[in-house]
C-alpha cells in the first residue's frame, strides 16, 4: 500500500513538474521572440531604409546623368552645327578664290595670244595634218615635206593677216566682238577687213603653189579632205550648239525641242564654201559660234517658237554667259 501511495505521488509530481516546465518554457518563449522582435526590428527597419534610400540616390543620379547627356548631347549638336556653317563657308571662299584665279588664268592666257606665240605653237599644230594628208593624197616623201613646208608658210600669214584683230582682243575689245556676232552684226572694223582681204590672198597664193607639187587628182582629193573635215567639223559644233541653246530655255515643250533641232540640223546641210588649206589654219577655219549669220537666224527662230518668258529666260541666260566670256577673257 505504502508502494502504490508512494509511486502515486511519484508520478502525479513529475505530472506537475511537467506541467510547470511546459508553462515556464512557453511564457519564457513570448518573452524571447518579444525580445528578438525588440532587437532585430529597428535593425531591418534600417536596412529597409539603407535600401530604400540607395535606390532614391542611384535614381536621382541616374536622371542627372541623363540630363548631363542631353546637355552633352546638344552642345555637341550646335558645334556640330557650327562646323558645318564654317566649312560651307571655307569651301565658298575656295570657290570664289578659285573662280578668280581661273579668271585671272584664262585672262594671262589671252594677253598670251600674241602672234609671236601661236607660231611656236605651229609645229604641234600642224604635224598631224600633214600626216594626215600625206596618207590620203599618197604623197611621196618629197611632197610630204613641201605640202609641210606650204601649210607652215599658209598658217604663219594667216597669223599675221590677223595681228591687229588678235591686239584688239588682248587690250579688251573681246566683249564687244563676241556681243557683235550674237547680235548678227559683221565685224566691219579696218582690222577686222584688212584681216579678211589678207586671208583671201594667203588662200589663192597657197593653192596655186600646190598645183606645182601635187597632180590634178590629188588636187581633187585634197578638195574632198577638207570638204570631208569641214562636215566634221561643222557637225560637232551644230550638236554643241543646240545642246547649249535648249539648255538655257527654261521648260521646254517636247514640240519646241523638236522645232529647235531641226534649225539645227537645217544649218547643218548648209555648210558654207571650203577653200584648200583651211584645215590647219585656226583663222582660216569657219566658226559658227562667231558666224553673225547663224546667230541671226537662231534668234528669229526661237522668237517664233518660245513663250515671251522662254525668250527672255534665253536672253537673259545669253547676256550672263557673254558677260562671263568678257570677264574670262579680259574684257569685263
Amino acid at each position: 500500500m505504502n508502494n502504490k501511495v508512494r509511486n502515486t505521488v511519484i508520478i502525479f509530481s513529475t505530472y506537475l513538474f511537467g506541467i510547470f516546465t511546459s508553462s515556464w518554457y512557453l511564457t519564457s518563449d513570448k518573452d524571447f521572440t518579444d525580445q528578438v522582435t525588440k532587437t532585430t526590428a529597428p535593425i531591418l527597419t534600417e536596412q529597409v531604409q539603407t535600401n530604400n534610400s540607395n535606390e532614391e540616390d542611384k535614381y536621382s543620379k541616374l536622371v542627372i546623368s541623363n540630363q548631363q547627356l542631353k546637355q552633352q548631347i546638344s552642345q555637341l549638336t550646335e558645334q556640330l552645327s557650327q562646323s558645318n556653317k564654317d566649312s560651307e563657308l571655307a569651301l565658298q571662299l575656295v570657290a570664289e578664290n578659285q573662280t578668280k584665279k581661273d579668271e585671272k588664268t584664262a585672262s594671262s592666257f589671252i594677253k598670251m595670244m600674241t602672234p609671236d606665240f601661236l607660231k611656236s605653237t605651229l609645229e604641234m599644230q600642224l604635224s598631224p595634218v600633214t600626216s594626215e594628208l600625206t596618207h590620203t593624197l599618197n604623197l611621196s616623201d618629197k611632197q610630204s615635206k613641201l605640202l609641210a613646208d606650204l601649210l607652215k608658210n599658209k598658217a604663219e600669214a594667216d597669223i599675221d593677216a590677223n595681228a591687229k584683230v588678235l591686239e584688239k582682243m588682248t587690250n579688251g575689245g573681246a566683249k564687244e566682238m563676241i556681243e557683235n556676232s550674237l547680235h548678227g552684226k559683221e565685224d566691219e572694223s579696218v582690222a577686222a577687213l584688212e584681216a579678211k582681204d589678207l586671208m583671201a590672198i594667203n588662200q589663192s597664193n597657197y593653192q596655186n603653189k600646190l598645183m606645182d607639187i601635187l597632180s590634178e587628182e590629188q588636187l581633187e582629193q585634197y578638195q574632198k579632205f577638207e570638204e570631208d573635215k569641214q562636215q566634221q567639223q561643222y557637225q560637232m559644233s551644230m550638236n554643241i550648239q543646240s545642246s547649249m541653246t535648249m539648255s538655257r530655255i527654261p521648260s521646254l515643250e517636247e514640240y519646241q525641242k523638236a522645232e529647235i533641232s531641226q534649225f539645227f540640223q537645217q544649218s547643218n546641210s548648209n555648210l558654207p564654201e571650203v577653200k584648200i588649206g583651211t584645215f590647219g589654219s585656226s583663222f582660216a577655219q569657219s566658226n559658227t559660234a562667231m558666224d553673225p549669220q547663224f546667230h541671226m537666224n537662231l534668234q528669229k527662230q526661237l522668237e517664233q517658237v518660245l513663250t515671251p518668258e522662254q525668250l527672255k529666260g534665253y536672253n537673259q541666260s545669253q547676256k550672263e554667259w557673254l558677260n562671263g566670256m568678257a570677264s574670262m577673257m579680259g574684257g569685263g
